[in-house]
């Protein structure tokens, strides 16, 4: 096999030997608590809802809490606030000057 075979065979196997460092460490590692108890029993934890999303057709929501509310729902609201939320950074990132 050819010098440069061999440093291929060597790098794939590298590769292959980090790649499953990886998976180990990421099987290993707890994922994040989104919210502790704490939060959600207080006063953000069950929000009131503001406003509808645009797509919504069901029951009118607004005004009442958030797990009052079909799951349905909470998924347009999310989307809708997802939008929201990259919409804000792509105008920030408009905004801010180069460095």
């Amino acid at each position: 096999m050819s010098t440069n075979g061999n440093q291929a065979i060597t790098l794939l196997r590298s590769i292959d030997a980090s790649l499953k460092q990886l998976l180990r460490e990421m099987r290993a590692a707890k994922p994040p608590e989104l919210a502790t108890d704490q939060e959600l029993d207080g006063p953000h934890g069950n929000e009131i809802v503001k406003f509808i999303p645009r797509d919504w057709s069901g029951p009118d929501c607004k005004g009442s809490r958030m797990s009052d509310c079909p799951a349905e729902f909470l998924d347009q609201l999310a989307d809708a606030y997802a939008y929201f939320a990259r919409r804000m950074t792509s105008t920030t990132r408009r905004r801010m000057p180069a460095c």
